[in-house]
């Protein structure tokens, strides 16, 4: 269910222009990575789903934070980014917990033990 709810949800047409903002920033990173010479052109930036997280954090709030200069009022200003910031350190407080519980779940896995061969090993004189 959880991918046919995940393939309806990116059907949609404001979230599919998300998803390629999202992934433009990514590839403009990687193009300004090369101009500055820090990569070969051939490097590719696979980002991980922490960065995609924090992307996606930074592309709602900054619209957000710009659309807070057409308030006029200084109090009401004040308070909505205050309200802002409050909502947004609480969601990057939720992405550290949660990738830290990821983390943690991945170290806390053992190696699969290895299997006794069916022979006995041979003896040494």
């Amino acid at each position: 269910m959880k991918a046919t709810l995940r393939a309806r949800i990116t059907r949609v047409a404001p979230v599919r222009w998300f998803l390629a903002i999202e992934d433009g920033v990514f590839r403009l990173a990687g193009e300004a990575e090369y101009r500055l010479g820090i990569t070969p052109r051939t490097t590719k930036i696979v980002p991980g789903p922490f960065d995609r997280l924090v992307m996606r954090v930074v592309l709602l709030f900054v619209p957000v934070l710009v659309g807070t200069f057409v308030i006029t009022t200084g109090a009401t200003r004040t308070r909505a980014l205050l309200a802002i910031i409050g909502v947004a350190v609480l969601l990057f407080t939720a992405m550290f917990v949660i990738e830290g519980v990821r983390a943690d779940r991945g170290t806390t896995r053992r190696p699969p033990r290895p299997r006794p061969s069916a022979r006995p090993p041979a003896r040494r004189p």
